[in-house]
């Protein structure tokens, strides 16, 4: 996956998920988006559950 930053600043690395519940660590989401779980920046975020399904 393209990343540029690798600080979840640049939103180069956005991925969709389609399944699980992200820990989000960006800054780019606001907190409504970042409830909703539909995508997360994968240079800085990580899996708040056992299982993270994403659309690579």
């Amino acid at each position: 996956m393209l990343s540029s930053c690798q600080e979840g600043t640049c939103g180069t690395c956005e991925t969709p998920v389609l399944e699980g519940d992200v820990d989000h660590r960006d800054s780019l989401l606001t907190p409504a988006e970042q409830a909703t779980n539909d995508t997360m920046f994968i240079c800085v975020s990580r899996a708040a559950c056992p299982r993270l399904v994403l659309e690579l």
